[in-house]
């Protein structure tokens, strides 16, 4: 289990000129795991969240690559602490045992994640109870 004062959070390299921006993720050089999936989030209405759950053994980073929404995480399902997401340069890594909800969604939003594991189903934790009871043993 992580106990975070605050939740790693990555920079990754860009460069801007006239024709535009570009933001690059070098997997082996930026990332603290590898990648075996990766979806993005679109079209959550502003009164909507997602997440709503932990994984047991996946690591995660979540960018907006555009737009904005905001970021709830905690190892305890207690104590929280609240991220904005705003920049395409940065990400936010949530760890294995860490409750995580998104939400505050912009109408233009676009929550990419870059997971370390397939779609497991019994790999979440889809209660604060649950979660609780699990950090807690």
């Amino acid at each position: 289990m992580n106990n975070y004062k605050e939740y790693p959070q990555i920079n990754f390299s860009d460069f801007t000129e006239k024709r535009g921006r570009l933001t690059v993720v070098d997997f082996r050089k930026d990332l603290p795991f590898e990648i075996n999936r990766v979806f993005w989030i679109t079209n959550v209405g502003s009164e909507e969240t997602r997440g709503n759950h932990a994984h047991r053994t996946c690591y995660e980073v979540v960018i907006a690559v555009s737009g904005c929404f905001k970021v709830k995480l905690s190892t305890d399902g207690k104590n929280f602490l609240e991220y904005t997401l705003d920049d395409p340069t940065k990400g936010l890594i949530i760890a294995p045992y860490v409750w995580c909800q998104l939400y505050d969604f912009s109408s233009n939003s676009v929550c990419l994640c870059l997971a370390s594991e397939e779609y497991i189903s019994t790999g979440y934790i889809h209660t604060l109870d649950e979660f609780a009871l699990e950090v807690c043993k």
